[in-house]
């Protein structure tokens, strides 16, 4: 037979690897498919103390081996062969002395399940390096197709493209001279939503399917391919790093609601898929868009006001940034976030020691490398107080004032060269000027009797929410004030209502790039002057107002045990 009929079938994951392979310069691009992979027990990298994925190595046959057995599912039953039994499987090759111990179950058990043979003169040839070609084709054989001549082999990169193995995209990734453990990484990722030949499931279905791996982690890989798409539309082709992480900071900001009790939303599916996150899901959210964009971070754990939290860490060039994406904390110190109720091990990370921060809890956007934000402590002596607009470059070294926001600027929207302005209340107009302080013009919403909530603005079109003493309503117009719709609108009142009453109201509106979000409480008012709600809903619909959907609801028992969580650990942490 010939030699490519002997090749090694490879998979998912690494053990130990060998002292004798030979590293190649090779570019860690796929660190984070690696600790998926990790994540999930289909990749172990190289040490035992910490995940060290080793990415420029080569990969041997031995190896090829233990990650195949992972990938498909067999490392369960291959751990379970007797060491007398693994020495009789293995007695047949000459050289089974070289073959490391930690790799003898897995040889035996594919050896003796015919997913592998030896190589010439009955060798296994344990160390020798696996290519590109070798790799593919035995895990094509593994899916269920065949490789059964000279030129499939020497072809069988092209055909897991063909089979939908392997992405196109992915290969653009590959190392084209040397084969390492970078390219198997990509590969692997990529099979885990391939399609097995002899049956209609994807791999990782199939996984799930035979308690392999669990429904969390299946959901997970979800998320990563569903964040990999929204990557590609977030991050536009001129981007810089700071323009980048603004536009990931932004997406989670308007797309995702905060929750602890929807399925996963301490996983990175709560954020992605289901648009509800508690903080963990923020930041690994946060750290995985920032990762796409090659911008260097962690997350970081920690206390907020005595509450366990997490959050970000992000480096730009030697100095390094707090982004808590979950309570719209963007590039602060650690003097400011220490202000705001932040506490963690400080030696545990590095420090941020900047000479500026923009002013936190105010609106804020960032474009062509600069902040802008709005401010009013400046003109403190100034009276009635005045909103201002600013910029700065991130370096904190060139604050320029642009213009004064009159007649108010407490929330600020950029779309194209306009910087979008209002205030919340009864002031009839949402009001825009250039970004170089000129042309200021007023965009009359409403009447008097409808008080703005929020507003922003998307492709010349403002979305916004106004409230009245009988109704709240999310509306849409042009930003010349034409073509005004109501989106979704809900009958309330701001009068106090007798004690009993039942009744609903509307508010947390976020207007994300293709949803727009929002929650409808169910009241009951319990006291004179006290109302509470009973029931969250979680609403969602298109930004045209269609496909209205209810996809998550709080009671107030979940409240209740919400807060009696946070007030335990806050003694526990004062203790």
């Amino acid at each position: 037979m010939k030699k490519f009929l002997a090749l090694l079938v490879v998979a998912l994951g690494f053990t130990l690897m060998s002292k004798q392979i030979v590293h190649a310069e090779t570019v860690q691009n796929a660190k984070s498919e690696a600790e998926f992979l990790h994540d999930i027990r289909l990749y172990q990298g190289i040490s035992d103390s910490s995940f060290d994925p080793d990415l420029a190595a080569t990969l041997d046959r031995q190896t090829g081996v233990v990650i195949l057995l992972r990938l498909f599912g067999h490392e369960s039953d291959a751990l379970h062969l007797q060491k007398e039994k693994c020495d009789e499987i293995l007695s047949k090759f000459s050289d089974k002395n070289d073959i490391s111990a930690w790799a003898a179950p897995y040889v035996a058990y594919a050896v003796e399940n015919n997913i592998i043979q030896g190589m010439n003169d009955n060798q296994f040839m344990p160390k020798q390096t696996m290519s590109s070609s070798m790799f593919s084709t035995l895990l094509l054989r593994q899916f269920g197709y065949g490789i059964n001549n000279e030129k499939d082999y020497t072809n069988a990169v092209s055909l897991l493209i063909d089979k939908k193995i392997l992405r196109t995209e992915t290969l653009s990734k590959m190392n084209k001279s040397q084969f390492t453990k970078n390219d198997l990484v990509f590969i692997s990722y990529d099979s885990l939503n391939a399609t097995l030949s002899n049956k209609p499931t994807k791999l990782i279905d199939d996984l799930v399917n035979r308690k392999i791996l669990s429904d969390i982690e299946a959901r997970e890989l979800v998320a990563r391919k569903k964040l990999d798409e929204i990557s590609k539309q977030i991050f536009q082709p001129g981007m810089t790093q700071l323009e980048k992480e603004y536009a990931a900071f932004k997406y989670l900001r308007n797309n995702v609601l905060y929750d602890r009790k929807l399925p996963l939303s301490f996983f990175l599916y709560g954020p992605i898929i289901n648009g509800a996150s508690a903080c963990s899901g923020y930041s690994k959210a946060t750290q995985l868009f920032l990762e796409t964009a090659g911008i260097d971070s962690r997350i970081m754990i920690g206390r907020l006001n005595g509450v366990p939290h997490a959050w970000n860490l992000v480096k730009f060039g030697d100095k390094y940034y707090h982004v808590d994406s979950t309570n719209n904390v963007f590039n602060n110190d650690d003097t400011n976030m220490k202000k705001r109720g932040y506490s963690w091990e400080e030696s545990d990370y590095p420090k941020s020691i900047l000479n500026w921060y923009y002013p936190a809890g105010y609106d804020f956007f960032v474009k062509d490398d600069w902040y802008y934000y709005n401010d009013f402590y400046r003109d403190m002596n100034r009276w009635p107080m005045k909103w201002s607009l600013y910029r700065n470059k991130i370096d904190g070294m060139h604050e320029e004032k642009i213009v004064d926001l009159d007649p108010d600027g407490w929330l600020i929207s950029n779309d194209g060269d306009w910087v979008y302005y209002a205030t919340l209340g009864n002031f009839l107009n949402i009001n825009r000027v250039r970004l170089d302080g000129t042309h200021k013009e007023a965009i009359p919403y409403g009447s008097r009797e409808e008080s703005l909530s929020d507003f922003r603005v998307y492709n010349d079109v403002i979305y916004y929410s106004v409230r009245t003493n009988s109704k709240f309503s999310i509306m849409s117009m042009k930003t010349d004030g034409s073509d005004k719709k109501t989106l979704f609108s809900l009958e309330t009142s701001s009068n106090i209502k007798p004690v009993g009453t039942k009744y609903q109201d509307i508010g947390n509106v976020r207007f994300g790039q293709d949803w727009i979000y929002y929650e409808v409480w169910d009241m009951a008012q319990i006291s004179s002057d006290t109302a509470e709600s009973k029931i969250n809903n979680y609403y969602k619909m298109r930004l045209d107002g269609s496909e209205k959907t209810l996809y998550h609801t709080v009671t107030r028992e979940d409240l209740n045990s919400y807060r009696d969580a946070d007030n335990k650990e806050r003694q526990e942490n004062k203790e």
